[in-house]
């Protein structure tokens, strides 16, 4: 499992009650993006239902260059476009919550949190650089972002 994977799995599993569905992840060698999402279109609008899941591409090829923070990051806000597609306010309040959500999970997980005891091993080495004291760095990264 990639790192991409480990992140992804661990922080979508973790959203799981808050998200309308679990975008299915496509890890690519992609260099024009980062992070992108798809949907099917109706009439010029995603449709996003169970029905009509989209999907999460994350490029590793430029993802390698990401510290844990932005990982985080990118696909917390490729999630957030689930409810709201286009960048408006909603979208960026719901990044936040999710990139805090997200790093509630990866403190649990790294805390031995029972919650993850599903996830294997070689899941946990992907997260063995990740500092629990990001708390602080988070509030000044966030105030930027």
């Amino acid at each position: 499992m990639t790192k991409i994977r480990a992140y992804y799995n661990v922080i979508t599993d973790w959203l799981n009650t808050w998200l309308s569905h679990k975008p299915e992840l496509t890890v690519t060698n992609a260099k024009t993006y980062i992070g992108k999402i798809w949907a099917i279109e109706h009439e010029g609008k995603p449709l996003i239902d169970t029905e009509h899941p989209c999907r999460i591409f994350l490029s590793q090829y430029n993802a390698r260059a990401l510290g844990e923070l932005e990982l985080v990051d990118t696909i917390c806000h490729e999630l957030a476009h689930i409810e709201h597609w286009e960048h408006t306010e909603e979208h960026k309040e719901l990044t936040k919550t999710y990139r805090t959500r997200a790093i509630e999970a990866i403190q649990a997980l790294l805390a031995g949190h029972e919650y993850f005891n599903k996830f294997n091993l070689k899941t946990l080495e992907h997260f063995q650089n990740f500092d629990v004291s990001y708390n602080r760095e988070l509030n000044e990264y966030y105030s930027k972002h």
